[in-house]
C-alpha cells in the first residue's frame, strides 16, 4: 500500500519521489499509535518503475541533500514514540504503468495483460544494475535513520516476477528451480550487507502465496532459504480474502491462513509476521497464539483507525472500524485508504466507511476521479492525488 504523497513530475524523475510535509504529519500520527513496526508504502528504487505517480523513490540521481533530509524527518516521525520505521523497497518491473514507463523489464518476456507491453527479460547485467539500485536504496535508508528495509517481492513487482513461474520463463541461472528464481533476492541481500555493516539494521521481505500457485513446496523451499540468508523477517500475504475469512461453503481456512500454517512451523529464527484483514484483537491474538505469526500487521485499517493499536492496548476498544458490507465496492477501497490517510495529514478525521450514506457517496465520487483520471491520459496529463472529500461535487 502506497500513501503517494512523495513529490512527483511527468517530464522529469529525478524530481519524483520525495516526502512531503504532509507524509511527515501522517507518520507523525501513527508514530503515536503504539505500533510496534511502522512499515513505509512501497519506496522504488528506480523513478522509471513506480506503480503509481506519488510512490516514494531513493536513487543515485534523486538523493540531494533535501531529498534525504526529508526522508530523515519521515522516519524521526515515525520513531519518537518508540516504533521500529521499516522502508519497504520495490521496483515495479512490468507492473510500471505505460504512461510512466512504456518499454518495462521483467524477469522474462510475459505480458502483465493483452493490452499491455511485452517486457523486454532483464539481462545479466540488468539484474546487476537493480542489485545495487536496492542496495544504494538500503543504504540511504540507513543513512536517514531507518530501522530497516523490507523487499517487496509480492504484488506482482519485480522480485515477485523473478519468483513466480507464470513470470519467469527464463533458461539461465535466474530461472528454472526456486533457487535460481530466487537468486536475485540472494545477491540482492549479499550486496546490502556489504553496504550497510550495522547488525542491528532489520532486513525483513514479503511474499505472496499466488506466487506459488500448486508448487507450496517452493515456497517452503524459499522460506526455509531466506532463514539461511538471515533474514529478520518474512511477511505473508495472499488474495482472496483475509487471514480469518474464507468464501468457500465448507468455512475451510482462508488462503493466508492456511500459508501461515505451512510456512511458520519450518522457521526457528526468522519471524513470520501476517497482514491481511485484521479488523478484531482477537483475530490477532489468536493468529499469534494459535503460532502462525510472531507479528500480525494492519493495512488499510491504519488509515481508518490510525491509533488501532494503542487504543486496543488500553482497552478502549475491540477492533478497527469495518466498511458497510451492503455497500462496499472493493475496487474503491483503495481510493477510500488514500482519502482517509489524507485526512489524517491534514490533522481531519479520516472518513467513516461505516456509515452506508458516506460510503455510496464515496464511491460515487471515486468512479468521478477515474474518470477524470482517464480522460487526463488521453490527453497526455497524468493526474495524481487522492478522491477529494471536503470539495463540493
Amino acid at each position: 500500500m502506497g500513501e503517494r504523497m512523495y513529490s512527483w513530475d511527468q517530464r522529469d524523475p529525478t524530481a519524483r519521489g520525495t516526502p512531503s510535509d504532509r507524509l511527515i504529519r501522517l507518520y507523525e500520527t501513527w508514530g503515536r499509535g503504539g505500533y510496534g513496526i511502522i512499515t513505509t508504502g512501497h519506496i522504488v528504487v528506480d523513478t522509471s518503475y513506480l506503480a503509481t505517480p506519488g510512490n516514494g523513490a531513493i536513487t543515485q540521481s534523486n538523493s540531494t541533500p533535501t531529498h534525504i533530509d526529508q526522508f530523515r524527518r519521515m522516519a524521526s516521525a515515525g520513531k519518537a514514540h518508540g516504533s521500529l520505521v521499516v522502508m519497504q523497497l520495490s521496483h515495479a518491473g512490468r507492473k510500471a504503468p505505460g504512461y510512466i514507463n512504456s518499454h518495462p523489464v521483467s524477469a522474462g518476456d510475459v505480458r502483465l495483460d493483452e493490452q499491455a507491453t511485452q517486457p523486454t527479460p532483464l539481462t545479466k547485467e540488468g539484474i546487476d544494475k537493480v542489485v545495487n539500485q536496492f542496495a544504494y536504496a538500503a543504504a540511504i535508508a540507513h543513512q536517514a535513520g531507518f530501522d530497516g528495509i523490507q523487499l517487496d517481492a509480492s504484488n506482482g513487482f519485480l522480485l515477485s516476477q523473478f519468483l513466480s513461474t507464470q513470470t519467469n520463463n527464463r533458461s539461465d541461472n535466474y530461472g528454472g528451480d526456486i533457487e535460481n528464481r530466487a537468486r536475485i533476492i540472494r545477491d540482492l541481500v549479499e550486496l546490502v550487507r556489504k553496504e550497510v555493516k550495522d547488525p542491528a539494521f532489520v532486513i525483513g521481505i514479503k511474499i505472496r502465496r499466488d506466487d506459488f500457485q500448486d508448487k507450496i513446496n517452493d515456497a517452503k523451499h524459499l522460506c526455509q532459504m531466506l532463514e539461511g540468508l538471515r533474514f529478520d523477517f518474512i511477511e505473508l500475504s495472499a488474495s482472496g480474502g483475509a487471514y480469518g475469512s474464507s468464501k468457500s461453503q465448507d468455512q475451510s481456512a482462508s488462503p493466508l491462513k492456511e500459508f501461515a500454517e505451512q510456512i511458520s512451523p519450518l522457521l526457528s529464527k526468522t519471524l513470520v509476521f501476517v497482514c491481511g484483514g485484521f479488523h478484531s484483537s482477537q483475530d490477532m491474538a489468536s493468529a499469534i497464539r494459535d503460532g502462525h505469526c510472531a507479528c500480525v500487521g494492519l493495512g488499510r485499517t491504519s488509515g481508518s483507525d490510525p491509533l488501532l493499536p494503542s487504543l486496543i492496548i488500553g482497552g478502549h476498544i475491540g477492533g478497527a472500524t469495518k466498511p458497510d458490507p451492503d455497500n462496499i465496492d472493493p475496487a474503491v477501497l483503495p481510493w477510500a485508504s488514500l482519502t482517509q490517510m489524507q485526512a489524517i495529514a491534514q490533522g481531519k478525521d479520516p472518513i467513516d466507511l461505516s456509515d452506508a450514506e458516506v460510503l455510496r457517496d464515496f464511491n460515487r465520487r471515486a468512479k468521478k476521479f477515474e474518470e477524470q483520471q482517464r480522460e487526463g491520459l488521453k490527453q497526455g496529463h497524468v493526474k495524481v492525488g487522492y478522491v477529494g472529500w471536503d470539495e463540493a461535487t
